[in-house]
């Protein structure tokens, strides 16, 4: 896929596409035909799962607390 945006002409960049992409397959073989010559084989994965406590969020909460509290404070403008 090419995409280009921007003040652009259509044929110059179909142009610069056919300069530049010059060493592209031409064969004619489909996925599915690849696929029947060597079939993927799914070999596992690896989930992680953060679990978060009160504790983890302490040093968050605190910073968020500060930045509410001073942008309450009376007499503030702005």
């Amino acid at each position: 896929m090419i995409a280009a945006s921007g003040a652009v002409k259509h044929e110059d960049i179909v142009d610069q596409v056919n300069k530049l992409f010059t060493k592209l397959s031409t064969d004619g073989t489909t996925t599915a035909q690849l696929v029947a010559k060597e079939p993927a084989i799914f070999t596992g994965s690896e989930v992680r799962i953060f679990v978060l406590t009160l504790e983890d969020l302490k040093p968050f909460l605190l910073v968020y607390l500060i930045t509410i509290f001073v942008y309450f404070l009376p007499g503030k403008t702005g």
